[in-house]
């Protein structure tokens, strides 16, 4: 296994030549959502946690990792956070007009018109000049 290249890149071996670690690559269908990213992320890692708690102790020390699950949940991670500071924003807003007005209903149709405004530019920016939508165009 020494002499092959592409085995003695992937596997660590110690002194008396046995395996004490190895990589392996996969390559798997592309999933068009995060969600579904994140998901099967918490599948695989269930099943390693499985296998390691079946393994000796010598092998139970398996982990997985992928660049994509780094994206989607720093992705995921973004588009919450952006949402909670748009709500939190909305809610400020709300109560700081309450609080200077002390008209409820008139800070209700604001709201609603501020809304409205913000649907219809959503509308026009995703499906008429086909931006993408992130986190970041979100705030």
């Amino acid at each position: 296994v020494a002499d092959h290249k592409t085995a003695s890149g992937d596997m660590w071996l110690d002194t008396n030549g046995a395996i004490r670690a190895t990589a392996l690559r996969m390559q798997v269908a592309k999933r068009s959502s995060p969600a579904e990213i994140l998901e099967d992320q918490r599948r695989w890692r269930s099943y390693v946690a499985e296998r390691n708690r079946q393994a000796s102790t010598s092998a139970s020390q398996a982990w997985a990792t992928s660049q994509t699950w780094v994206e989607m949940e720093a992705y995921d991670e973004a588009l919450a956070s952006a949402w909670r500071v748009a709500l939190l924003n909305m809610l400020g807003a709300s109560i700081c007009g309450l609080m200077f007005i002390m008209d409820l209903r008139i800070v209700g149709i604001i709201v609603i018109i501020i809304v409205a405004l913000f649907t219809g530019l959503l509308f026009l920016i995703l499906c008429f000049f086909q931006w993408q939508f992130g986190p970041w165009e979100m705030l």
